[in-house]
């Protein structure tokens, strides 16, 4: 890996390493990718092999260094090209994508890479790690890991993945726990396929860190041998999963086992308190996202109350608007029973003395994947226009005193892109409405609205 810059003052610049030098090895292994010089930079002790960038001459470095003191090394990338997943599961999304519509470039690929694991969350098989990957993840301590398991029976999970033969786990799960590696596991649940939950959940509750239960994601382009969850089937799984949970917190101290959010929509069932998803160890994959944007919401309420007050509890006296502020909030068709509600408290408790502004939901239907796709994170660009200007063909509003709010979890991350590769720059220029990205958070849904409500 090629040397990009050294920090000034470091161990590393001390050692007369520069910009333009190649680490070949590092504790007496090639050195792969970043994870192995963050591995040992965590050390105290390391031999590095460097090419010196000018004259090619190989030099052996021992390094002794405090724990917590860096080495001082930044590379030119990070040396990871993305492990390729060659399953054909049979709920797999991207297998679900439309063929004729243009998507963004990155939601093609298709990646089972424990790397990726390790450093970003996402979730991988293991069918596509060969022996000397998980010698390394081992030898490295890539700790936690994100593990889809679907089910423990491994003739049930070969067909799952799209194997002739079986794909077996559990003893893949047990050899890591046992040397020190930890993981949090995932079971897509699929009607009709794995409904061996119970099963799955008891033989992974004694060596993995969580457990979350997420329904089937199908398109209209979906295998048609593949049934949507329905309402009852979401009774039945959380039922299921409360009982464990009752079991689980009395064997290991900890619920284990989650269901996510939208069994709980589809079953039309309150959701549970912030502090039973404990540390929220499966909020990335939509467990616990109410029950956290709720938890924000009340504390940032509590947080803002004097300034709501003062701001917005006496008529008139600190903004005059011959108009309310329109704010139209856009969200997937599952979640804008919840946004709703919200969106009524702060209305009631900001607008009690005068109209400062008037919120409506939006709830978007999903034509690109499907209307059997709700949730905002899904949605388009085009659809995204579609549902707004059929609001807006009913509802005459003054568009320069209307602000429309996107999720940010509608956009490519840390840009302005949608998946159909549209942008919000794009998408406002088309209503000719001021459109902003918004916070997916509680915390973010009243910081905006209060900021936009008091906008003269």
């Amino acid at each position: 890996m090629k040397i990009s810059s050294v920090k000034k003052g470091s161990i590393a610049s001390k050692l007369k390493i520069k910009a333009g030098d190649t680490v070949l090895s590092i504790g007496g292994y090639p050195i792969e990718d970043i994870l192995d010089y963050h591995f040992f930079d965590a050390g105290r002790e390391f031999l590095l092999q460097i090419l010196n960038g000018d004259n090619g001459e190989v030099r052996d470095i021992e390094v002794v260094k405090k724990n917590d003191k860096p080495f001082g090394l930044e590379f030119l990338d990070e040396g990871i090209e993305v492990k390729r997943c060659h399953n054909s599961c049979i709920f797999c999304f991207i297998n679900q994508l439309p063929k004729d519509k243009p998507l963004r470039e990155t939601l093609l690929v298709k990646d089972d890479d424990y790397r990726y694991s390790f450093l970003n969350g996402t979730y991988i098989t293991l069918s596509n790690t060969s022996a000397n990957e998980i010698e390394r993840i081992k030898r490295i301590k890539l700790s936690p890991l994100y593990i889809s398991v679907h089910t423990t029976n491994p003739v049930l999970r070969g067909r799952m993945l799209g194997h002739k033969k079986e794909v077996p786990i559990l003893e893949q799960l047990k050899e890591l726990y046992d040397c020190g590696i930890r993981f949090h596991t995932q079971i897509v649940y699929c009607p009709g396929v794995n409904e061996d939950i119970e099963k799955t959940a008891r033989d992974l509750a004694p060596i993995a860190l969580s457990l979350a239960v997420v329904p089937v994601g199908l398109t209209k382009d979906k295998n048609p041998d593949m049934k949507l969850v329905s309402s009852q089937n979401a009774t039945d799984v959380l039922s299921l999963v409360e009982r464990l949970q009752e079991e689980f917190i009395e064997e290991y101290g900890t619920n284990f086992i989650w269901a996510s959010d939208e069994f709980y929509l589809l079953a039309s069932k309150e959701f549970d308190e912030p502090d039973f998803y404990e540390d929220y160890p499966q909020i990335e994959n939509g467990v616990g996202l109410f029950g956290q944007f709720n938890e924000s919401y009340q504390a940032t309420l509590e947080q803002k109350a004097k300034f709501i007050t003062k701001r917005f509890g006496k008529e008139q006296k600190y903004i005059k608007l011959s108009t309310p502020k329109q704010i139209l909030i856009v969200t997937g068709t599952s979640a804008s029973g919840f946004i709703t509600q919200k969106t009524n408290e702060l209305m009631a408790l900001c607008n009690q003395k005068a109209n400062y502004f008037d919120i409506k939901v939006i709830p978007i239907e999903n034509k690109f994947f499907g209307n059997s796709v709700t949730v905002a994170g899904l949605l388009v660009g085009e659809d995204i226009l579609d549902g707004l200007q059929k609001y807006l063909s009913v509802n005459q509003i003054d568009k320069s005193n209307t602000i429309v709010l996107v999720p940010s979890v509608c956009f490519r991350e840390d840009k302005d892109e949608f998946l159909d590769s549209k942008s919000l720059e794009w998408l406002q220029a088309e209503l000719a409405i001021k459109v902003q990205k918004s916070e997916a958070s509680g915390e973010g849904f009243v910081n905006v609205i209060l900021e936009e409500g008091s906008r003269k």
